[in-house]
């Protein structure tokens, strides 16, 4: 995997909860090697019966989609290269078709039912990347969490990112936080 995968399984004093952490490749559009360490991610998150959180820099945007007033979908991360000047590091976060890779979270929120916190949560869209200097990406959402397929969406009672005005410029991202009732995950 790129920067890897960790996992941590916590006892709450009755029900158990995997959290993990990974940070996925940044060059890889397409069908490749972030579709691979998706389904390493799938099988260390969804490997046993434990309810599981993991959190990270996906280095993609997620499918995750919304049903506007009118009845219509769209996408809940926008795509932020639309009507923007290509610079060559456009290249590696588009599909073959010049859009947004989302082939990463299309696996993930497809067939391993990983559920993204923001939505559980009825987050307003918040970018997590592109504000820092030297990035030459339109802000983006590419930091997540998502919650495994049994994972009750009670449990999540907030959400959040902690923006740059807390973080300064000592990262090129800004922290996603989600917190968890954990007398809900034994229900």
């Amino acid at each position: 995997m790129w920067h890897s995968l960790v996992t941590a399984v916590f006892d709450l004093g009755g029900p158990r909860l995997r959290v993990g952490s990974v940070q996925l490749s940044p060059f890889d559009p397409g069908l490749g090697w972030g579709w691979a360490d998706a389904g390493q991610v799938m099988r260390a998150m969804n490997s046993t019966a434990i309810l599981g959180l993991v959190g990270g820099d996906w280095n993609g945007l997620g499918a995750t989609t919304v049903t506007l007033p009118d009845g219509g979908v769209t996408d809940y991360d926008p795509d932020c290269y639309a009507g923007v000047e290509w610079y060559p590091d456009h290249a590696y976060q588009l599909d073959e078709h010049g859009l947004p890779d989302r082939s990463v979270a299309r696996r993930l929120e497809g067939p391993s039912r990983f559920r993204d916190c923001a939505r559980i949560a009825d987050a307003p869209w918040t970018p997590t990347s592109g504000r820092f200097p030297a990035d030459r990406h339109s802000p983006r959402r590419i930091d997540r969490w998502y919650a495994t397929h049994h994972f009750p969406d009670a449990a999540v009672t907030g959400f959040g990112v902690v923006g740059a005005e807390v973080v300064g410029l000592c990262t090129d991202h800004d922290p996603v936080v989600v917190e968890v009732d954990e007398s809900v995950l034994g229900a």
